[in-house]
């Protein structure tokens, strides 16, 4: 898809990053950004070509606030009040909705030369998984909760595991690779003072806007 962008003259390729910061070796290590890593690696080499009028730029939103509560591998579930919490769920992350997306996707396209060849970071703010939970909870109640609590390190190591025993298995390991790039410590989960949001216009969450966000997605 690439190649033929190129070939057919395209000036600017977004590629469907959208999650964990890649920039950050730690993260960019993990087999389940390998792929997204060559990618970036491969744009970056056209982009740098002699006469093309070929760029890229990279979007990492770090997570879904939808994901969390009904994506395919949701954290929180309100419908069984079930919970996996990592490492305490003190830890601030990255969180952003999936509107906001769409928005920086469309800043992008209108400041070419500022975003030119970049790998940017944005994000609707950074909340722990202790208020999420909180939030969620004082709209479906808080009796009945089951909270798994996990550790990332932990987790790494499981899907350490699972990766060498077998790379075909996805689904034994890529999960908790995800996870690991959110919540793990040195993996850059919180992108809070480093990202593009300001420049490129884009509006922040405060935490009562998280608040009428999880209101609706749990209504």
């Amino acid at each position: 898809m690439i190649d033929a962008a190129v070939e057919a003259g395209v000036k600017r390729f977004i590629p469907s990053e959208y999650g964990c910061d890649i920039t950050n070796p730690k993260t960019a290590n993990l087999p389940a950004y390998k792929e997204r890593v060559n990618i970036k690696n491969y744009l970056q080499n056209k982009a740098e070509a002699s006469g093309t009028v070929f760029s890229y730029t990279t979007i990492s939103t770090s997570i879904l606030v939808e994901a969390v509560v009904g994506g395919p591998l949701p954290d929180i579930r309100p419908r069984d009040r079930h919970a996996t919490i990592y490492d305490g769920g003190k830890v601030p992350v990255s969180m952003t909705p999936a509107s906001l997306v769409g928005k920086a996707v469309a800043a992008v396209l209108r400041t070419p030369d500022q975003t030119r060849n970049r790998s940017i970071l944005i994000h609707g703010g950074a909340f722990t998984q202790n208020q999420f939970l909180s939030i969620v909870q004082r709209y479906v109640g808080t009796d009945g909760w089951q909270i798994d609590r996990q550790e990332t390190a932990d987790m790494e190591e499981r899907s350490w595991k699972a990766y060498e025993k077998d790379p075909q298995d996805v689904l034994s390991w890529l999960p908790g690779f995800v996870r690991l790039g959110l919540f793990g410590n040195g993996y850059g989960g919180d992108f809070t003072g480093r990202t593009a949001s300001a420049d490129l216009g884009l509006k922040e969450m405060s935490v009562e806007d998280l608040e009428a966000l999880i209101k609706s997605i749990v209504s």
